[in-house]
């Protein structure tokens, strides 16, 4: 039990450190060039990926998720935005940012994926299936977090995109819920699969919305690259 545990964050947490950091710098990167200084301000630009730890998100749930039930869902730290900061059409730039997160893991995906058999031969032995192993989680959860991150629900991008679709008023009036959206976030990752896993209550909403879909993409992804 103890030998699995340790293979699992072997394989998981790095993984799950880079893509869930790397994603956030690119996001930060995007906010700055439509026109909010915000992350600047934050010192949040860049690829230091260390600027973008989120203790719980970054660091606890990819560790807990991979002790207890597989691939982790992990997320940066979110840097707070201000729309109104935008320059140009601001409701384009609200939704180029919160479009830009999911296509740099895909782009990211997608691209490792086709390196990959480049210099799998390269890698010695005695390191080969540990590091073929991150390097395939690396992919997957960009594909998890590509998809996840889209989920039309405050605070995650996608409800941002709805908000930035919706006219003003009703968009004030769906941005109020936020806090239920978490609520409703935690419930599907966290809650679900406790249930799922300890008292054999089986509503599998988080492999129906997020990690079929993601495997789906992940082998979609391969057939193209590969």
């Amino acid at each position: 039990m103890l030998e699995q545990m340790i293979q699992s964050l072997l394989v998981w947490v790095l993984p799950a450190f880079l893509v869930a950091t790397s994603r956030e710098a690119f996001r930060n990167q995007v906010i700055y060039w439509m026109g909010d200084n915000t992350p600047k301000a934050e010192d949040r630009l860049g690829f230091a990926l260390t600027k973008q730890i989120d203790p719980m998100g970054t660091i606890a749930a990819p560790v807990i998720m991979s002790l207890s039930s597989g691939p982790p869902l992990a997320w940066g730290l979110k840097t707070p935005i201000k729309p109104s900061n935008y320059k140009g059409n601001k409701k384009l730039a609200a939704i180029l940012v919160a479009l830009s997160g999911s296509a740099f893991c895909l782009v990211v995906a997608f691209l490792t994926m086709l390196i990959l058999p480049l210099f799998a031969d390269l890698i010695p032995n005695f390191m080969a299936d540990w590091l073929l192993n991150n390097i395939s989680n690396f992919i997957f959860l960009n594909c998890v977090l590509a998809i996840f991150h889209l989920w039309p629900i405050l605070p995650l991008d996608g409800g941002w995109i709805v908000s930035a679709l919706l006219p003003h008023n009703m968009a004030a009036k769906y941005q109020q819920i936020e806090e239920y959206g978490i609520l409703i976030l935690v419930v599907i990752i966290m809650i679900l699969p406790v249930m799922r896993q300890y008292i054999g209550v089986n509503i599998p909403l988080d492999q129906w919305l997020l990690w079929q879909p993601a495997y789906d993409l992940f082998n979609l992804l391969r057939s193209v690259a590969l």
